[in-house]
């Protein structure tokens, strides 16, 4: 059995006034205190964090599924990006998904929230990671969301090439696979452009708004890519 190594997070002083202080005392001394611990928790955050050029992946936070719920309430996201149809779901039900996901957590995914670098507060800009992790095939499958916002700065193939740092380095996958309709060029571009191989495609296999679409298949090798990166620094 391997061993497990459990991150503590170390108390912050102890900011409560004396019990004979005044009600509203306390209560502003809370307040401090809680606002430190708050940047106590982000300071750490900071450094267990997987870094890129322009982004950082994290842990998620329940304050990501808001930031994030345009995605999920867009129609055409979704069909982009999911093999089922779209549907409405409130955001309550995806704070409760996301409870759910905390309290039973899925062994064959590993998800992170997408930040920049840039931005101190560490607001959510998106989500990246890998799925059906296959340890006895020792492959994955990468999946990506961004908001529109933040398209086309560079980030999501930053994002992707430090979830593939992650699929090699740490999780030792021998290949890592990614998928995208054929009318998805942003997507496609970006698969090239970090490395990843078109070998193959299935036709006319997604209903994408009235019609149906090629699945493109893309793949990289651990071979491939540690011949594309050179030496590397350790991740974080």
């Amino acid at each position: 059995m391997r061993a497990r190594i459990l991150w503590t997070l170390p108390r912050a002083p102890d900011l409560h006034p004396q019990e004979n202080g005044a009600a509203s005392s306390r209560g502003w001394f809370r307040l401090v205190e809680f606002s430190f611990r708050f940047r106590w928790l982000v300071a750490l955050e900071w450094v267990f964090m997987l870094k890129g050029r322009l982004v950082g992946l994290r842990g998620r936070r329940r304050d990501d599924v808001e930031a994030l719920f345009e995605l999920t309430a867009d129609a055409e996201h979704v069909a982009l990006t999911h093999t089922w149809p779209f549907r409405p779901v409130s955001l309550a039900a995806r704070h409760s998904e996301f409870d759910k996901r905390q309290s039973e957590p899925d062994p064959n995914s590993a998800f992170f929230t997408i930040q920049r670098l840039d931005d101190n507060a560490g607001a959510a800009v998106g989500s990246v990671g890998l799925q059906m992790i296959d340890m006895h095939n020792r492959n994955a499958h990468v999946g990506i969301s961004l908001l529109p916002s933040v398209r086309g700065q560079g980030l999501g193939r930053d994002a992707i090439e430090v979830v593939c740092r992650f699929g090699f380095e740490i999780r030792a996958l021998e290949r890592l696979s990614l998928e995208t309709l054929e009318i998805n060029a942003p997507m496609r571009a970006t698969a090239t452009s970090c490395g990843f191989v078109e070998e193959g495609r299935l036709r006319s296999a997604i209903w994408y708004f009235g019609r149906y679409v090629d699945d493109v298949l893309y793949g990289l090798l651990v071979d491939q890519w540690r011949a594309r990166t050179g030496p590397r620094e350790p991740v974080g």
